[in-house]
């Protein structure tokens, strides 16, 4: 019997290729388009930061910001940059009034933070007048601010160089018209012309606190700067109608909105931490991070914190104010 030989090799049997073979070149294709998509996107993030940078520059740059003759900033005694842009060296000096000075942020955050500048040469001429409703004197209240002035550290000598600037003002309330008429015309004969109200008070009394000092307390021969501490009314809305209503009294130039927790050196080492950092700027977007997890303690209760949380609430005192400030430091809306 004849043996049978194989059968040659077609033209199209040269050609078949394997379908698991154009499978997987498919599978390899969809994953090159997804990561040229992914570039595209980073690509079009970086340029619209880019944007965003250049229009800051921009619009820092069309801003002088700059101090009188001393040639330094005024800080908030909370958070930084409230600064002026008056240029004559008659006006050197300023009157930092204070309301609510006996208060809990007062006591732990705003006098410290005062001190500090003192200390570091970067507080000009002034006097420092703690307004609030305690019975107290200008003694008690040195001696007050004395005992909660950190750091720990301070040196009997600067302290008390401190305390020469600093008084007290007792007002029956913080609308009071005879109260604010009197501490005017005692700032008036003191011939500084500056005048910086900080409003350490509930934000509730933001808007009776601002009519009582445009109507009885400006100055009329220097500038007027207002601050405000958070939480700057308890939602949207009541922020918005409280903006409103504070913009009836002063120009938006002269209104600082502050949350204190930014001025804390670590908060404050997070854009150095992000923005300076070639390592970490090129890779901290979603892309490359996939928890973010801030964690908040504190090492004291309520205390005489009371009253304001009550009406406020941990959450909305912390969360929607400290926190999410935070937040907003280490990741952009684009993230």
């Amino acid at each position: 019997m004849k043996e049978r030989r194989p059968r040659s090799p077609t033209s199209d049997d040269q050609y078949s290729i394997p379908i698991s073979k154009f499978k997987k070149e498919e599978n390899e294709t969809t994953i090159l388009l997804d990561e040229l998509e992914d570039t595209k996107s980073q690509l079009k993030q970086a340029h619209e930061r880019i944007r965003q940078l250049e229009a800051e520059v921009a619009l820092r740059q069309s801003h002088s910001y700059v101090m009188p003759s001393f040639n330094t900033k005024i800080f908030s005694p909370s958070f930084g940059d409230i600064m002026v842009d008056v240029e004559d060296s008659s006006l050197d000096q300023v009157s930092i009034i204070i309301c609510g000075a006996s208060g809990d942020i007062a006591k732990k955050k705003t006098f410290s933070a005062l001190y500090g500048l003192f200390v570091s040469d970067m507080l000009p001429e002034c006097k420092i007048i703690g307004f609030a409703r305690t019975d107290m004197t200008d003694e008690n209240f040195r001696q007050h601010v004395a005992a909660n002035i950190e750091p720990k550290t301070k040196s009997k000598k600067s302290i008390e160089e401190f305390l020469g600037r600093v008084y007290y003002w007792k007002a029956h309330s913080y609308d009071d018209a005879e109260s604010w008429t009197r501490l005017h015309t005692l700032l008036e004969r003191s011939g500084i012309n500056n005048r910086l109200f900080y409003l350490n008070v509930p934000s509730s009394l933001y808007v009776e606190t601002s009519s009582a000092i445009k109507s009885y307390a400006l100055s009329s021969a220097g500038w007027n700067r207002i601050a405000v501490e958070k939480p700057f009314g308890h939602d949207y809305e009541s922020a918005v109608d409280l903006s409103n209503k504070l913009g009836a009294f002063f120009h938006e130039e002269d209104i600082y909105r502050i949350d204190h927790y930014l001025g804390k050196e670590m908060v404050q080492n997070l854009l150095v931490l992000r923005f300076a950092n070639n390592v970490f700027e090129p890779i901290w977007n979603r892309f490359y991070i996939a928890n973010v997890r801030i964690t908040f303690k504190e090492n004291f209760g309520i205390t005489s914190r009371g009253q304001y949380f009550d009406k406020y609430g941990i959450i909305r005192d912390v969360m929607q104010n400290h926190l999410m400030q935070v937040y907003s430091f280490l990741f952009p809306i684009y993230f």
